[in-house]
């Protein structure tokens, strides 16, 4: 799981209560459950389907990604929480990711339907909108990869619109978001991939000019020592960041040097 999406749901639990273990329901009966702990234990359980997936190791694969179903099942009982809503959105869209890796396509489906589902639940939440919205954005990214690699086409071009659109209402909404400015990056030139893929020469090359333009901002790479200073400032403030915007403005790059003279 991506690091900066267990800090945002680390800091949504130190400010939403004053003590971390919240009432599941009301009423006298109602068990409480400890959010933080919540965290804490989906982070350990995202963390140890990294090294499977690292090692190529299928029986591992599926064991992990089985251990952080089963926790994420135990939760939805407390679902009534927003707070818990938020840790299951997050969790079936790093479960989703698991199994998309493999091309495990039913599973990954069924993974972030359960994430859009919940996250959208959450959406209409002054405290929790950001963050359910970047990661249905996620979600829908991650379900444009699932398709460009095992199909449809169609599903694909449709999810990576719609991971567009949301990245872009975000940028509106936070426009110092700047990691939301790289995954809109990203998202755009995976749908210039698909456009290039299918003869679609104006569109990509339209779509490729928009996520370096964006890239540029986010990770300059002249010599110059306005530019150095930049980057330096970028990543003192954004850890990674600018890192990940060259990766993402080499792959755009990469794909325009593709299209016909």
């Amino acid at each position: 799981m991506v690091e900066n999406l267990f800090r945002k749901l680390k800091a949504m639990v130190s400010g939403a209560a004053q003590s971390p273990r919240t009432p599941a329901a009301t009423g006298t009966d109602a068990q409480p459950v400890d959010v933080e702990q919540c965290v804490r234990q989906l982070q350990a359980l995202s963390d140890a389907i990294d090294p499977a997936l690292a090692s190529a190791d299928a029986p591992e694969v599926d064991a992990r990604c089985n251990d952080l179903a089963q926790f994420l099942a135990s939760l939805e009982a407390h679902s009534a929480l927003p707070a818990i809503r938020r840790i299951l959105g997050a969790g079936y869209v790093d479960l989703g990711s698991a199994y998309r890796q493999i091309r495990r396509v039913a599973e990954a489906e069924m993974a972030y339907a359960k994430a859009i589902g919940v996250l959208q639940s959450i959406t209409h939440i002054d405290e929790h909108r950001l963050f359910a919205t970047a990661q249905l954005a996620a979600s829908k990214n991650h379900l444009g990869l699932l398709y460009m690699d095992c199909g449809p086409q169609d599903k694909a071009i449709a999810a990576f619109d719609d991971a567009i659109a949301q990245r872009k209402a975000l940028a509106r909404q936070a426009p110092g978001d700047c990691w939301n400015l790289v995954y809109l990056g990203g998202a755009l030139c995976n749908r210039a991939h698909i456009a290039r893929e299918r003869g679609e020469h104006r569109a990509a090359m339209a779509l490729y000019d928009e996520a370096i333009a964006l890239l540029d901002e986010l990770a300059p790479d002249d010599d110059c020592e306005r530019s150095q200073a930049r980057f330096a400032a970028m990543s003192a403030a954004f850890p990674g960041l600018p890192e990940f915007a060259r990766q993402y403005r080499v792959n755009a790059q990469d794909g325009k040097r593709l299209l016909p003279a």
